[in-house]
C-alpha cells in the first residue's frame, strides 16, 4: 500500500516536472527573467532548488521568484514530500522550514537530516518563524549553511542562496 502510494505520489511529480520544464523553455520565460533578478546578480540558471514549507503564502511566490531567475523549482508542502523528491533527484539547494505540520513537529530538520544522509553536496537554508538557539545549534551540527526568521526578502534570500552555492557560507547566526 505505501509503495503504491508513493509510486503515484512519484509520477504526478514527474509529469508535473516535464510540464514546468516545457514551459520554461518558453520564449516568456526568457523575458520574464531579466526583470526581477536585474537588481542583485540572483541567476540560477540551471540550478535546482527543493523548497519546503506548508504555508502557501511563502511557498507559491518563493517559488515563483525563483523560476523568474532560472531556478529549476521543486516544492514539498510535508517532510515526506520532499524524502519522495531527494530520493529521485539531486538538488544544489534546499531552503527549508522546521515546523511544516499542524503539530509543531521538526519535519524540516528531519528533511535535512536525509538531505546529509543522501548528499553532502546539498546546500541547506533553514528559513522558519520558529528559531530557537537550539534548533538553530542542531540545524547547524546538521550542516545547515543559514538559518533565517521569516519573514526575509526575496532578492536577499535568493542573493543568499548563490553565496552558500559558491562556499561562502551564510550568516553565522539568526537574520531576523
Amino acid at each position: 500500500m505505501l509503495k503504491s502510494f508513493a509510486d503515484v505520489l512519484l509520477s504526478g511529480l514527474r509529469k508535473r516536472a516535464r510540464a514546468k520544464s516545457r514551459a520554461r523553455r518558453g520564449p516568456a520565460a526568457a523575458e520574464t527573467a531579466g526583470g526581477l533578478g536585474s537588481t542583485v546578480e540572483t541567476s540560477g540558471r540551471g540550478r535546482q532548488l527543493l523548497l519546503l514549507d506548508d504555508e502557501e503564502a511563502i511557498l507559491v511566490p518563493t517559488a515563483k521568484y525563483f523560476r523568474t531567475l532560472g531556478w529549476a523549482v521543486d516544492v514539498a508542502r510535508e517532510a515526506e514530500e520532499g524524502e519522495a523528491l531527494i530520493s529521485h533527484r539531486h538538488y544544489d539547494l534546499a531552503i527549508l522550514d522546521v515546523r511544516v505540520t499542524r503539530f509543531g513537529g521538526t519535519g524540516g530538520l528531519e528533511l535535512l537530516r536525509e538531505i546529509r544522509r543522501r548528499d553532502h553536496g546539498t546546500g541547506v537554508i533553514i528559513l522558519s518563524a520558529y528559531v530557537s538557539p537550539a534548533m538553530e545549534a542542531e540545524a547547524r551540527a546538521l550542516g545547515a549553511a543559514a538559518v533565517l526568521r521569516k519573514p526575509q526578502s526575496l532578492p536577499e534570500l535568493a542573493h543568499l542562496a548563490l553565496t552558500v552555492l559558491e562556499g561562502q557560507g551564510g550568516p553565522r547566526g539568526v537574520k531576523e
